[in-house]
């Protein structure tokens, strides 16, 4: 989850990061988007090929209720960060 102060910077509110099978995972994010409640906009990493739109409508159903978009992944990780990085 990402903040701003009136002044335009952002910040990290909340990070988490585990090692957890596909099932843990899935239990991660929900309770995660329960515990940030449902005002806040949840976006999820979509890779572009087919599994990856299941995967993403898989999560969507799952998460019904809560305001989920897709993200879709294009290039890799440097360039994918570059935009949060050139804030930090």
């Amino acid at each position: 989850m990402l903040g701003k102060t009136p002044d335009g910077k952002y910040f990290v509110v909340d990070h988490r990061r585990d090692r957890l099978s596909p099932a843990g995972v899935e239990r991660m994010i929900k309770s995660t988007a329960e515990g940030n409640g449902r005002r806040v906009g949840i976006s999820l990493p979509q890779d572009p090929a087919q599994p990856g739109k299941s995967q993403f409508a898989t999560l969507t159903k799952m998460l019904a209720g809560f305001s989920v978009r897709p993200s879709p992944e294009s290039g890799d990780k440097f360039m994918r960060c570059s935009g949060f990085s050139a804030q930090a």
